[in-house]
């Protein structure tokens, strides 16, 4: 098992963001992440599902050397993002001022927009344990699932505490 975690922030604009933890990247080379103009994003990568998409001589930021992996690309190289069981393109991961930390993005592909239920994994690659997961729900399933007959629920009961509270000013005004 591994000691990676990774923490939503947020969902906004089709994209997931999370806090990736890596305590074992940091240990190794923390140098490279803090290097470059000082801003903590010096080491921004593109994934396409599982695998750095930048090759490795494409790194000169922050004056290391063609062919030095950075952390970031280290990071990227130890997640996988699947969308029924294929890599979803376009996922980011960049280094943060913290050695160890880096800010995942993952943007919501068109094939996740669809009828049913959609789940994306955030998997750590060598242990294949799920880091973080998160659905995607829409179309006609939608009526049958707990969270809609809950909603229902709530707002069945608000109109009732609304109708009782005034039948109680109505029996007291009249009394």
């Amino acid at each position: 098992m591994t000691d990676a975690t990774l923490t939503k922030i947020r969902l906004h604009s089709g994209q997931w963001e999370g806090l990736l933890v890596l305590p074992d990247i940091a240990a190794i080379d923390p140098a490279p992440a803090l290097s470059g103009t000082g801003t903590g994003t010096t080491d921004a990568t593109p994934l396409h599902g599982t695998a750095a998409s930048a090759g490795a001589d494409a790194d000169t930021a922050g004056g290391r050397p063609a062919g030095v992996a950075t952390t970031a690309n280290a990071a990227a190289g130890m997640i996988e993002v699947l969308l029924h069981n294929e890599p979803v393109a376009g996922v980011r991961v960049t280094a943060l001022d913290k050695p160890g930390e880096f800010a995942v993005v993952i943007p919501i592909p068109p094939d996740a927009i669809a009828d049913g239920v959609q789940v994306i994994l955030i998997r750590h690659r060598q242990s294949n344990a799920v880091l973080n997961a998160f659905a995607i729900l829409s179309g006609d399933v939608l009526g049958d699932t707990l969270h809609t007959e809950v909603s229902l629920l709530r707002a069945e009961l608000d109109m009732l505490k609304r109708a009782f509270r005034r039948h109680c000013v109505e029996a007291g005004a009249g009394g």
